[in-house]
């Protein structure tokens, strides 16, 4: 009841205006205009984030339908949808703000019975209803770049530093060089059976056996290679390097580590194979 009385007090107050200064309305509408522009502006500049985000995450990733980029494209676009849409609302305030000051031209107030005064009417009407489906899709909108950053942070995507990177993957693959070059000497002592005369056919066996390993010794350092050359494409950027699933930077050093395994066993079992097979002296 309390409500009723209140909102026919609030039409009475309204039907009572019969002049309004043109200046006044002029700043109201401006006011109301200059608040629609920001709110299309924060939500563009929101929305384009995200969008430069989500191109340079597809640039960077193989497999572009690895979770959760789908998702990501899907809330980006909407954003962008939902600031684009704010930014039409704002240039129909514009255009009931031009149509006002067309009105007022040559006047300093607008008058009930007066020419005009319905058209003000209508202008008023119109500005509040274009405003309140401002206020309406900017209360949608705040809630998608939200969303996208939960999404974000549940999945580990953002800006890391990386600048300590390189000097602790130079030193595992180091490491891992070494266990290539003592594959590559095991393998080096005994491979005069691979065209002696008359071989042991055991001994030729074993020496082939470790001449595989070797190989995939050598393709697992091509990897090294291969993932080295991403890390440095992925993060070329600076120190806030952006990471998310499917990205080397994202799991590198786990993947370095689980490459350094391969070549460390390899070079074992290369030494394993062939330290029974003797040496042969050199004439």
């Amino acid at each position: 009841m309390r409500l009723i009385l209140t909102m026919t007090l609030c039409a009475a107050a309204v039907g009572c205006v019969r002049s309004v200064p043109v200046v006044q309305a002029r700043e109201q509408f401006a006011a109301t205009h200059q608040e629609a522009k920001q709110r299309a502006v924060a939500a563009r500049k929101e929305a384009k984030k995200s969008e430069r985000l989500v191109r340079r995450l597809t640039d960077l990733v193989d497999n572009r339908q690895i979770a959760p980029l789908p998702e990501l494209r899907r809330l980006s676009s909407a954003m962008l949808a939902t600031a684009e849409s704010l930014r039409a609302r704002a240039r129909s305030i514009q255009k009931v703000r031009t149509r006002l000051a067309q009105l007022g031209r040559g006047r300093v107030e607008l008058r009930a019975n007066e020419p005009g005064w319905k058209l003000f009417q209508t202008l008023r009407q119109d500005l509040r209803r274009v405003e309140a489906d401002s206020r309406q899709a900017y209360e949608i909108f705040e809630a998608q770049p939200k969303a996208f950053k939960r999404l974000c942070g549940q999945h580990e995507i953002g800006p890391v530093d990386t600048a300590g990177y390189g000097d602790r993957m130079g030193a595992k693959i180091k490491e891992m060089d070494g266990w290539l070059r003592q594959g590559t000497a095991h393998l080096e002592r005994v491979e005069y059976i691979l065209t002696e005369e008359g071989a042991d056919p055991e001994s030729l066996r074993v020496v082939q056996a470790a001449s595989v390993q070797l190989q995939a010794m050598t393709d697992t350092r091509a990897e090294v290679r291969r993932t080295a050359l991403r890390f440095r494409l992925e993060t070329k950027a600076g120190a806030d390097a952006i990471i998310a699933p499917g990205m080397v930077t994202y799991n590198l050093f786990d993947r370095l580590d689980n490459l350094a395994a391969d070549l460390k066993a390899s070079s074992k079992r290369i030494d394993r194979l062939t330290k029974k097979i003797p040496t042969k002296e050199i004439q």
